[in-house]
């Protein structure tokens, strides 16, 4: 970055630091500009005002007086989009690595004034816009790229205004005390689960037994007579296998120590990928990593626990 960027960057720290999570827009952080529009039309009213002078034409004066007017009056109006407009930020809900964060902004008038055309503008150039109306509410979402895993905070971003004319736009810097979860990208092709539950001395109890009737499959070599299923071979004269399912079965315990030979990141994404999998599969599963263990549950809770503690697990893999 060079110097100048940085310079501007300290001016923006000590001009709009960070709020806690609502801003009101003054009238000492707002500023304003002619547009590429604006400088057209006053090229426009000067050279109206050089002819009325040059032929001395009293509706010529009149011309340039009233279009002159009407830029001051649109330069108060454009101004008076932003003042006194009050911006919050409202919970982000957590992405994935790799997607994009959606942090919701909540724009409130209580001026009694109808703001039209305010538009929030991301470090990336991402656009959104919105009307605010007459003592209400709007709602704008800023979206930004969620590269790693952990907690991203809420970048300062740009608000503008160019109505009623686009003669003139008006902006400020909205920075709030806001951030969202990014958990870990899944693995894309994960292994199968590890199915089964634990023991009392910690060993893992085989995830398949004799307690529930699973199915049927093709019959493989092998197979214990007991488990054909003669009825069905009577029926279609086709050999099949009766398959069993223990309540461990069902039961997942996903632990750090057992995925050896992968790192840090690799680890994290496959656990990422098993609890997903667990989850859809209406499967209980316990999460244990370096400093953090959470018992066999399922459900909304369960899973955004286990994914946050993945989220902010320590890079280097060492439990604090």
């Amino acid at each position: 970055m060079n110097p100048l960027r940085l310079r501007w960057q300290a001016f923006l720290s000590r001009r709009h630091p960070t709020e806690s999570q609502t801003l009101t827009l003054i009238h000492k952080r707002i500023y304003i500009v002619p547009s590429g529009k604006g400088l057209g039309f006053a090229l426009l009213v000067v050279i109206s005002l050089i002819g009325a002078i040059n032929y001395q034409l009293s509706l010529g004066f009149f011309f340039a007086f009233l279009l002159a007017g009407m830029a001051l009056t649109a330069l108060l109006h454009t101004y008076a989009a932003l003042l006194g407009l009050q911006i919050a930020a409202t919970p982000a809900t957590p992405v994935f690595a790799g997607g994009s964060a959606q942090f919701p902004l909540r724009l409130s008038d209580n001026r009694g004034r109808a703001r039209h055309g305010v538009v929030l503008i991301s470090p990336m150039g991402e656009r959104s816009e919105a009307d605010v109306p007459l003592r209400a509410q709007a709602t704008l979402a800023l979206r930004i790229a969620a590269a790693r895993r952990g907690r991203l905070t809420l970048p300062r971003s740009r608000i503008e205004c160019r109505t009623p004319t686009g003669w003139f736009v008006a902006w400020s810097y909205v920075t709030l005390a806001g951030d969202c979860l990014v958990y870990p990208q899944p693995e894309a092709d994960p292994p199968p689960l590890p199915l089964g539950a634990q023991s009392g001395s910690g060993a893992m109890q085989a995830g398949f037994g004799d307690d529930d009737f699973a199915g049927l499959r093709e019959y493989q070599p092998g197979d214990s007579p007991r488990r054909i299923a003669w009825k069905q071979l009577a029926r279609s004269d086709q050999l099949l296998s009766k398959t069993f399912q223990s309540p461990q079965a069902s039961e997942v315990i996903l632990d750090w120590d057992t995925l050896v030979g992968l790192d840090t990141e690799a680890r994290l994404s496959r656990l990422t990928a098993w609890i997903l999998r667990a989850e859809a599969g209406g499967q209980r599963y316990a999460l244990r990593l370096p400093g953090f263990f959470r018992a066999l549950d399922e459900g909304a809770a369960h899973r955004a626990a286990c994914l946050a503690a993945l989220a902010m697990f320590p890079a280097d893999g060492v439990a604090p």
